[in-house]
């Protein structure tokens, strides 16, 4: 008696499961999912923007200083993320001010913190 009950019940489990299948099946989902129009290349991801703050607070790109002024035109024009290697020794109202500069232009940005930059 207790097989009947468990073949039973192994039935329609296996027929819930069939339905659910098809049931996700039939309907075509209708999500539309987002699209990035930043990147130049489909498939390609942007790497983020490097930018380096030494202990004396001296704005890095590459080997070429920048000012305060130039990284704001920079960020609100560049489309990629800003990533700031800062030396630690670096002043923090010279952090709080390139964070501003950073956010009026409503650019990400990514602090890493080294305690010595060669």
């Amino acid at each position: 008696m207790n097989s009947r009950f468990i073949v039973r019940l192994v039935d329609l489990a296996l027929l819930l499961l069939l339905s659910l299948l098809l049931a996700a099946r039939i309907s075509p989902p209708d999500v539309d999912l987002p699209r990035s129009e930043e990147l130049d290349t489909p498939g390609k991801t942007a790497l983020p923007l490097e930018v380096v703050v030494t202990a004396a607070g001296t704005i890095l790109l590459g080997q070429d200083a920048l000012t305060a002024a130039e990284l704001a035109l920079l960020a609100e024009y560049e489309a990629r993320p800003v990533l700031l290697r800062v030396d630690a020794a670096a002043e923090a109202e010279r952090l709080l001010a390139i964070h501003a500069i950073l956010q009026a232009s409503d650019r990400p940005a990514t602090f890493l913190v080294h305690y010595k930059i060669q």
